[in-house]
C-alpha cells in the first residue's frame, strides 16, 4: 500500500508544482509580486501590534522582503531541493496512511480464517 500512496502524493505534488509555475509565469505574472505585498502589509501589522517600530521594523521589513523575493523567485537549484524536501515528507506521510490501510486485519479479536470448524 505505501508505493500506490507515495505515488499518489508525488503525482499532486508534481502537478501543484507545474501549476503554480504555470500561473505565476503566464496566467497572473502580477500574482508573486500581489502575494508579496499582502505579506509585507500582514507583517508589518503584526509587528506593530507587538510593539515594534523604528529602526527593528525597518530591519525586519527589509528582511522579510528579500526573505519574500528569494521565495517567491527560486532558482532551479532551489525548487529542485524543495520538490526533494517535499518528497521525503510525503513519503513519511505516505507511511503512516500505509499503517493504517494495510491489508491485514490489525483487529487482534478478528476471527482466524485458517481455521475450519465442522458441525455434525
Amino acid at each position: 500500500a505505501l508505493w500506490p500512496i507515495f505515488a499518489m502524493f508525488l503525482t499532486a505534488m508534481a502537478l501543484v508544482f507545474v501549476f503554480t509555475i504555470v500561473f505565476g509565469k503566464f496566467i497572473d505574472p502580477t500574482y508573486p509580486e500581489k502575494m508579496k505585498e499582502l505579506s509585507l502589509q500582514s507583517s508589518e501589522k503584526m509587528m506593530n501590534s507587538m510593539g515594534v517600530s523604528g529602526d527593528d521594523l525597518d530591519k525586519a521589513m527589509a528582511g522579510a522582503s528579500e526573505s519574500l523575493d528569494k521565495q517567491f523567485s527560486p532558482t532551479f537549484a532551489q525548487a529542485v531541493q524543495g520538490f526533494g524536501i517535499a518528497a521525503i515528507l510525503y513519503f513519511i506521510g505516505a507511511l503512516f496512511f500505509a499503517l493504517i490501510f494495510k491489508r491485514s486485519n490489525p483487529n487482534p479479536f478478528a476471527p482466524i480464517n485458517d481455521e475450519h470448524v465442522e458441525v455434525q
